[in-house]
């Protein structure tokens, strides 16, 4: 964590002026020409903890929205508390006493996302968040200048829509949430079934559970589940496996339509889980960039990534990410040329943790994958052969040579490398291993994103930056003489590497992948276990 933040380590948010359930409020607020010398904190809060605030419902239900994502995601332990105080009480802001907890709430709510903004996606996705350091830093001026000017001309909901990122996509989360709401009180039903899995006309005990639960998640209408309830289906039928192939897309499954332990799980996954899930990605959303102006977004646990260009997405594909033990990184970098039939220099870690040993274990293995070993890391110097290295004695920490593998048809990049300078060593790139992404999981690499159709990804991007199609043309047709060939773009577009499980597609569908890299976990366990049924053990297993 740096310095400057770890200084604010131990502050939350504490009300500016105190009050009490017999603090008397002023019937109208004094007009501040000049608010240089105002405390804004404090003015701000003890606007919100007035009564007349709260007059207009939309403010009110823009605020306990925030504070309900907010509390929900379970990222900390304060915004959770008070969401769940205030539940306590019906959200009723009758009481000068009930008005303070909300405005401490709200007020949190804000100095938290700020805090996210400030401090940055390696605070917020850091390994072992549970144990991670609490930051929450002091509000800047102009956020409590803004909000000081939307309570004084009673523009309240109009200042947290334009504060909250992806409003449209937010909106569109958050309908969904006021849905899910209505079936708290629903008993959900549990699938089981005493085989692993339950395959085409195999016969299926849990059928019943299973279309209630299709319709209860939208995916085949109340209509349609009568239809099918009606036919007493005692097997997984050819009808059912249809719906059940819609479930699966939605969750990032395999859309076979075969009853398997992922299958299984998310269909088990309780109302309270995908409504914790949902918060957490919406507080996340501010997190994303919004300017669509040219942007490559690679959404890890999705395994997708999109380029925008003036606001339309022009190129989609799929993409292989980072295993669990190595993970890739959440961060931003910026695309700025490409390699054309690039060579491998083969980064230390992987030397060390995954080829030596190999080689340790057979001599055959370094020239069956076309690898080099290098005298030095100079440039020029000399190779050595693998059979001049007695295997058996090297250290692979101490290893005193570098390690290439040359360009051509088995090369780990492929024909393309996307490079994208950062101090982590992580880029884009194509692979030969083209049938790895048909896979449903696809955190399969060491860190880099392998690009699915890297060819078609190329000459896109060449034609945005306006290059002479006749380069793309020229390289294409001398692969055959591995020429390697490095080619700057003048559009150098940002790459925005993010992690989002759960989302409304263009379609107005919700969406949810497995969490990969076990960000979603909640960090507060208060009373989660009495609450989600099934969100520890099978959801951990995705």
């Amino acid at each position: 964590m740096k310095p400057f933040l770890a200084a604010f380590a131990s502050i939350l948010l504490t009300p500016v002026v105190s009050a009490s359930p017999q603090h008397s409020f002023p019937s109208e607020w004094q007009v501040q020409t000049d608010v240089s010398n105002v405390s804004l904190q404090g003015e701000n809060y003890q606007r919100l903890m007035h009564y007349d605030t709260w007059l207009d419902s939309r403010h009110f239900e823009a605020a306990k929205q925030q504070i309900t994502m907010a509390g929900e995601s379970r990222v900390d332990e304060q915004l959770t508390n008070n969401w769940q105080q205030l539940q306590q009480v019906n959200f009723s802001l009758s009481s000068a006493e009930n008005r303070q907890l909300f405005a401490n709430a709200l007020l949190y709510v804000y100095r938290y996302k700020e805090s996210m903004q400030q401090v940055g996606v390696d605070w917020f996705f850091q390994p072992n968040s549970k144990k991670k350091q609490k930051v929450v830093l002091i509000g800047e001026r102009t956020q409590a200048y803004a909000l000081y000017q939307a309570l004084k001309l009673n523009q309240l909901s109009t200042f947290i829509e334009e504060q909250q990122s992806h409003f449209s996509q937010y909106q569109q989360m958050a309908a969904v949430k006021e849905h899910f709401n209505t079936l708290a009180g629903v008993s959900w039903p549990v699938v089981n079934e005493p085989v692993r899995v339950v395959r085409d006309n195999d016969p299926l005990q849990s059928a019943e559970q299973v279309i209630d639960i299709l319709a209860l998640l939208g995916d085949i209408s109340a209509e349609q589940a009568q239809q099918l309830k009606d036919l007493h289906l005692t097997y997984l039928s050819a009808e059912l496996q249809e719906h059940i192939r819609v479930f699966q897309r939605r969750h990032g499954l395999y859309a076979d339509g075969i009853i398997g332990p992922k299958t299984l799980a998310w269909l088990n996954a309780s109302i309270e889980k995908r409504q914790q899930l949902l918060a957490l990605n919406m507080l996340r959303l501010s997190l994303w960039p919004e300017d669509k102006k040219g942007i490559v977004v690679v959404n890890v646990p999705a395994f997708e990534m999109d380029v925008w260009v003036d606001e339309q997405r022009v190129f989609e594909t799929r993409v292989i990410v980072g295993r669990p033990s190595r993970q890739t990184p959440i961060f931003i970098t910026r695309l700025d040329s490409i390699v054309f039939n690039p060579g491998w220099n083969i980064p230390v870690k992987i030397m060390q943790e995954d080829i030596i040993p190999k080689a340790k274990r057979d001599e055959s293995y370094l020239p069956s994958k076309g690898y080099q070993v290098i005298q030095s890391w100079r440039a020029n110097a000399p190779v050595i052969a693998p059979e001049e290295i007695d295997w058996q004695t090297i250290n692979p920490k101490r290893f005193p040579y570098r390690m290439r593998q040359p360009p051509g048809n088995s090369n780990a990049l492929g024909r393309y490398k996307f490079n994208t300078p950062n101090d982590m060593a992580i880029y884009l790139h194509d692979t030969p291993g083209k049938s790895l992404f048909n896979r449903e999981n696809r955190s399969l690499s060491s860190g880099c994103v392998r690009v699915e159709h890297a060819s078609k990804f190329a000459e896109k991007l060449l034609t945005l930056s306006k290059k002479n199609p006749k380069d793309f043309e020229y390289l294409q047709k001398n692969e055959g003489e591995i020429k390697t060939k490095a080619i700057s773009l003048r559009l150098k577009l940002p790459v925005h590497t993010i992690y989002q499980t759960a989302w409304v597609d263009d379609k107005g569908k919700l969406n949810f992948r497995n969490d990969i890299y076990d960000f979603d976990q909640p960090v507060i366990d208060t009373n989660i276990r009495q609450t989600v049924r099934n969100s520890a053990k099978p959801l951990a297993k995705l």
